[in-house]
């Protein structure tokens, strides 16, 4: 009570002191939150990352006899087996000029890749000329694609020549 007069709850000092100190900490908590759920997110993709790149280079190692052999029965046998797992949306082989050899989706099966496509065009024309993914958008979803090159061995000359460093690469489109 001021004289005769009340004061009202939303023109006490208290009051206007107690909800700044409430707003800053809210502010304060929401900005940690949401630094925290940023970190926690890019961590999870790196680690998807990692694992996603052990999975496509343990399938490249074994695609290599079904390669030797032209054995393409095997190699999509093979890709079938690695796309049934968890978030898995497709895995393909691009030849030297991007054209689909081998895919789990068979929409692309005649499809050619340029340097300039979403998802090529971060290694071919970005400034990470050795990255290993790459976080794609596809309609609402975020997919995260894996590219692994395919080494010209010394048993790939016969039928690649030794020319060239790859003979392509296997391709990971991963569901985040």
């Amino acid at each position: 009570m001021h004289g005769n007069v009340p004061i009202g709850i939303l023109r006490r000092l208290h009051f206007r002191i107690a909800a700044f100190v409430i707003a800053t900490i809210l502010i304060i908590f929401g900005t940690f939150l949401a630094y925290q759920l940023y970190a926690y997110k890019h961590k999870l993709t790196r680690l998807e990352l990692e694992a996603s790149t052990a999975l496509c280079q343990t399938l490249t190692s074994s695609l290599e006899i079904a390669m030797l052999n032209s054995d393409m029965q095997a190699i999509q046998l093979s890709l079938d087996a690695v796309s049934g797992t968890t978030n898995i949306l497709r895995v393909f082989l691009l030849d030297t000029l991007g054209q689909t050899q081998a895919s789990t989706d068979r929409s692309i099966s005649a499809v050619r890749f340029r340097k300039g496509d979403e998802g090529c065009r971060d290694c071919h024309m970005g400034t990470e000329k050795h990255l290993l993914g790459t976080i794609i958008a596809q309609g609402d979803e975020q997919v995260l694609r894996v590219v692994t090159p395919i080494a010209n061995k010394p048993q790939c000359h016969a039928c690649h020549g030794d020319q060239a460093l790859y003979n392509g690469v296997l391709v990971m489109d991963r569901s985040l």
